[in-house]
């Protein structure tokens, strides 16, 4: 009875109140004004809060209760968590445009192995993933720099300091004419990101509501990228 009541008074209240959104800062950039916009259109009273974090950490913000859901990089094992598919977009080569590579059509990543990386720090799942993907390749990346803003890593190829691997879909972001992308020959690496709720725990008629936003909005996504 005290559920049924608390969602009657969700369904009352739905038209104020604040959802609490966690999204890596790389993430937010690509997907968080356009969730913003369209959630606002239905619901103009209802605060989207964003708090932003690495992706490693985000996913602890949700099971203390901090977010109310999340953006994170799959896959995640954890089952406590609910997990929507998102978005999946594949990985390039970001080089400077005078760089030897950059006339290239492809390069595969074994052809990195002498080359100066720039990465985001230590707390974002693509510093992991990067060192991963090198390692399964049987080589270790040598990073010259790492940042938490990816603005920075962008300016930073743009003066041809170093080169990285990102999805492809962040190129679209930035409009630095120093900076080419260069896509992989073989063996595509995939970002898949998802969105988790903590599972068995109660979710507002607003939050349900902004899970369907972002549900009908998926498709689009994929399609512009």
């Amino acid at each position: 009875m005290l559920e049924l009541e608390r969602s009657i008074q969700d369904v009352r209240n739905v038209k104020s109140g604040k959802i609490k959104f966690g999204i890596p800062p790389l993430i937010g950039t690509l997907f968080f004004p356009e969730i913003a916009r369209k959630f606002h259109e239905k619901y103009p009273n209802i605060m989207l809060e964003l708090v932003e974090k690495g992706a490693k950490l985000i996913g602890e913000l949700v099971l203390s209760g901090e977010v109310d859901l999340a953006i994170v990089v799959l896959p995640v094992e954890n089952e406590q968590f609910t997990i929507l598919p998102f978005f999946e977009n594949e990985f390039v080569v970001y080089v400077n445009a005078e760089h030897p590579l950059a006339s290239r059509s492809a390069v595969t990543l074994p052809e990195l192995k002498n080359e100066q990386f720039i990465t985001f720090t230590a707390e974002f799942a693509l510093h992991d993933f990067v060192i991963r993907a090198c390692q399964s390749e049987g080589f270790q990346p040598q990073i010259a720099y790492k940042s938490s803003q990816w603005d920075l890593i962008f300016e930073l190829i743009a003066l041809n300091l170093g080169i990285t691997i990102l999805p492809k879909a962040i190129y679209a972001k930035q409009t630095n004419k120093n900076v080419k992308i260069i896509p992989f020959e073989t063996n595509q690496l995939m970002w898949q990101l998802g969105i988790v709720t903590l599972k068995d725990s109660y979710q507002s008629y607003a939050l349900k509501e902004l899970l369907t936003v972002i549900q009908t909005e998926i498709w689009s996504w994929q399609k512009i990228f």
